[in-house]
């Protein structure tokens, strides 16, 4: 990614992964930081138990505490967005993905799939309550490193 995100490849349960972090400060948000992680993971087939297991691991890596990784205590606002990039989807996954995300505990997610097969991308487009306020920053995020369909 070329929007001064650090990226780094580790391995997850789910298998090696690229991670890209950024952090983003805004007076709008109410003075608060977003610590944005995409974590990303080459798959044949995109299916929603992938997309479980990988959303699982990445905020699990995001608000590990042992790391300096988003260089806060954990209860600050993180962003995950994994993302499963796939040579085919499953209907079952694409239906997945497009459901309201989860809140999960001090992270706002946004799971994504890319697929190769397509070039569309695929994501729950609709509207966010929880962690609202930072929606649009990580929606222009996700859409500038995977664009909603290519051309």
């Amino acid at each position: 990614m070329d929007d001064g995100s650090e990226t780094t490849v580790i391995r997850l349960p789910v298998g090696d992964v690229l991670v890209a972090q950024q952090s983003e400060f805004r007076l709008r948000w109410f003075f608060t930081k977003v610590h944005l992680f995409f974590v990303v993971l080459p798959v044949t087939e995109a299916t929603p138990e992938l997309l479980h297991a990988l959303t699982e691991a990445a905020v699990r890596f995001a608000s590990d505490r042992s790391g300096d990784r988003k260089g806060l205590l954990v209860g600050t606002n993180i962003a995950v967005i994994p993302v499963l990039v796939a040579e085919s989807v499953s209907v079952e996954a694409k239906e997945a993905v497009c459901l309201r995300p989860t809140k999960g505990w001090s992270a706002f997610l946004l799971p994504a799939i890319k697929d190769l097969s397509t070039g569309m991308t695929h994501s729950y487009e609709g509207r966010v309550v929880w962690g609202g306020i930072y929606s649009s920053w990580i929606r222009d995020r996700l859409n500038c490193a995977l664009p909603p369909s290519d051309p």
